[in-house]
């Protein structure tokens, strides 16, 4: 028992550096929370990848080892208690029994009747010869006893999963592009790649934000799975809705943008002229608008449009908090306007004196991915069970109350003694009210089955 509290301490304190720091995370998570001599120290004691490490298994090794031994040693003693209970007790036990009551009876053998009282209560009898004094044992809810080994069993159950999963399952992360195809994924530790065995398509993909604000709602993937050219699954993927394929889990993890607009809609207004165009140019295309002798050009699209301390344009970030562009008019084949146009502030033109025109920022169109999260866990269904084992082990262990009536039986005929000895492992004030309705049966006080 000491030995097996000191292996959990240690598991315990393992588990806490593996929660502190990040395992399996990028490289580059690391050298931005830890200096490089940290990191190869972290690296040499296996802090980045713990729980697979080797002195992280040695623990749970010599855990099971443990376990098994124990519960090994004690099985054989338990067991014959369990199905062969003494029916005698011996003298200081006998002083330590909580329970215990002397009857009289005169007449009949009170032996037939304590048999079917005892029966009544759900109780398992076992005597020892007709001799007399007859010594007799009642018990039940001795399985009881067996509820510390199935949760042993069950723990040996959870690390043998645990160690299936280290050996032969895998986790990593890929970014599929909207439409694009992938056939593998980087592993968990970031350096190496791994196939999946069949293709992932991304046929669609839809985020919804927060009214008012870039922060993501919600988000989905249509995928399609190919397996030797055809197609053979499509599933919705969403976030905690993972798809499911020969064991292998993949998981909607999270999302973003492959980098630069590909196009940008925009409107052109001339209300005096009551003249109205919306078009969709490429950034860095010339686009004629039909009809007119105006040529628009997308020069730059800033996602985070800020100003630095030389009055410049530049994105302050990735994120699209204040998206614009930057739009140059040729009329007649001469520039005639070069101006920023903005999603948030639409009356703002920049025209300089050109005011007659409006511009509008109305859509852009950026290529998406989804970053999905693979992974494989063949011990998982011993996990599982191994966790329902030690729910009912623990069941079988706190509700189920073991207890025990010990009877002896003297006197002749005509003359009869009956003493009882009780003993409940749990529940004795419960108990108590059922060996007083026992005692009062025995006696008469009580009806009986025939």
């Amino acid at each position: 028992m000491k030995l097996a509290l000191t292996l959990f301490l240690l598991l315990v304190l393992s588990s806490v550096i593996g929660t502190l720091i990040p395992q399996g995370a990028d490289p580059t998570l690391y050298q931005q929370h830890f200096g490089e001599v940290t990191i190869r120290c972290f690296e040499f004691l296996g802090f980045l990848d713990l729980f697979h490490s080797w002195w992280f298994i040695s623990i749970l090794s010599f855990l099971s080892i443990n376990l098994l031994i124990c519960s090994f040693q004690r099985l054989p003693s338990l067991w014959q208690v369990v199905s062969f209970p003494p029916v005698r007790l011996d003298t200081d036990r006998e002083k330590a029994i909580p329970f215990r009551g002397s009857l009289f009876f005169s007449g009949e053998d009170p032996w037939p009747r304590a048999e079917r009282v005892f029966r009544d209560e759900g109780y398992h009898l076992r005597r020892e010869g007709e001799a007399i004094p007859l010594c007799a044992v009642a018990y039940k809810g001795q399985w009881s006893r067996i509820g510390p080994y199935l949760v042993h069993l069950s723990i040996l159950i959870v690390l043998l999963g645990a160690t299936i999963d280290a050996l032969f399952g895998f986790r990593g992360y890929v970014n599929l592009p909207e439409k694009g195809v992938v056939d593998s994924f980087r592993l968990q530790n970031g350096k190496d790649w791994r196939e999946l065995g069949f293709s992932l398509r991304c046929d669609d993909f839809e985020a919804s934000y927060y009214e008012g604000s870039h922060r993501p709602k919600n988000y989905k993937s249509q995928l399609t799975v190919i397996e030797n050219g055809q197609e053979v699954m499509r599933k919705t993927l969403m976030v905690n809705r993972p798809l499911v394929y020969k064991g292998i889990h993949i998981y909607q993890s999270s999302f973003g943008n492959m980098g630069e607009v590909k196009s940008v809609t925009l409107s052109l207004e001339n209300p005096p002229r009551k003249e109205s165009f919306q078009l969709t140019a490429l950034v860095g295309e010339p686009t004629r608008l039909e009809g007119t002798d105006y040529q628009l050009q997308i020069l730059r699209f800033l996602p985070d449009f800020a100003l630095d301390e030389r009055f410049l344009a530049f994105s302050r970030s990735e994120e699209f908090n204040n998206p614009a562009v930057e739009v140059e008019i040729r009329k007649g084949g001469r520039p005639w306007l070069r101006t920023w146009v903005f999603e948030k502030f639409k009356e703002f033109h920049g025209l300089k004196g050109k005011s007659e025109v409006r511009l509008g920022l109305i859509h852009y169109d950026v290529p998406q991915f989804t970053g999905l999260q693979v992974t494989r866990d063949p011990g998982l269904g011993w996990v599982w069970t191994g966790f329902a084992l030690m729910v009912f082990g623990l069941g079988v262990s706190l509700l189920m109350a073991e207890r025990k009536i010990w009877i002896e039986k003297v006197g002749c005929e005509g003359n009869w003694e009956m003493r009882l000895w009780g003993q409940s492992r749990r529940g004795e004030e419960a108990f108590a009210q059922e060996f007083s309705s026992i005692c009062n049966k025995l006696q008469g006080r009580g009806s009986i089955s025939e």
